[in-house]
């Protein structure tokens, strides 16, 4: 497996929901923060990758009724391996 699809692998089993009663904050909660900054930090700053802003399918974003389709989250591995290859460095 990819060292990419590892790490989002283990991103997607972190407990990120938002919350209802917070809906016109984003993020809603303190463990979407600490994503985003666990996000940033493996990603995006330690890399050098530019910040992207993904839409990655999901759907009734920030209610309780989120959800995004197995088939939009492949989508999503697929193109960050491809933005990961192009901004790879040998070393």
């Amino acid at each position: 497996m990819s060292d990419v699809l590892e790490r989002f692998l283990r991103y997607v089993q972190v407990d990120s929901q938002s919350n209802a009663a917070f809906a016109d904050q984003t993020p809603s909660t303190a463990c979407q923060h600490d994503m985003a900054r666990v996000l940033a930090a493996d990603l995006l700053t330690y890399r050098g990758l530019p910040c992207p802003n993904l839409a990655m399918g999901g759907q009734q974003g920030h209610s309780i009724r989120e959800f995004i389709a197995v088939s939009s989250l492949e989508s999503g591995v697929d193109f960050l391996e491809r933005l990961v290859a192009k901004f790879a460095v040998e070393q």
